[in-house]
């Protein structure tokens, strides 16, 4: 997880936007986000893996706009950036 916000670190100067999509589990990704607060990483986390889905979180100190999927496709996310 550390090789993750170094990577999304190294791109802030190039993009205005990072993604990540996350195979982790809704547990990893809540412990990925906790340990993130300080830090600016990731705009947007997809989720996934095991765990419930959500309609949309803004998490690691307000930086992070995390979404998962619900179980069984019972939910679409669509999110526009302007």
């Amino acid at each position: 997880m550390d090789a993750v916000m170094g990577e999304a670190e190294k791109l802030r100067p190039q993009v205005n936007l990072v993604i990540g999509l996350s195979p982790w589990g809704y547990q990893g990704e809540v412990n990925f986000l906790d340990r993130a607060e300080d830090k600016r990483g990731l705009d947007v986390l997809i989720g996934g893996g095991h765990g419930s889905g959500n309609r949309g979180k803004i998490m690691a100190g307000g930086r992070t706009l995390w979404m998962r999927p619900f179980p069984k496709g019972k939910g679409v996310h669509h999110v526009n950036f302007e």
